[in-house]
């Protein structure tokens, strides 16, 4: 039972990091589209820069939480 709950567990963290990841992207794809719009917006490149580095970040911890499943055979 211990092993199920565990399997529940990382699931449903692999699951929120993915959701994150994918509000991350379609966040930073929205920005980089209004930037075609408005180019020369520094708070809105700020922007931009700030969406790109937290979804490599989250892409990064998904990364070490897929090898971390597969390294438990979860």
């Amino acid at each position: 039972m211990a092993e199920s709950v565990e399997e529940i567990s990382a699931a449903a963290v692999i699951a929120q990091v993915e959701l994150e990841i994918s509000l991350l992207d379609e966040s930073l794809l929205a920005c980089r589209r209004l930037q075609e719009q408005i180019p020369d917006d520094p708070d809105l490149a700020d922007l931009v820069v700030r969406f790109e580095r937290r979804l490599e970040e989250k892409e990064a911890e998904m990364d070490r939480l897929e090898n971390i499943h597969l390294a438990h055979g979860l």
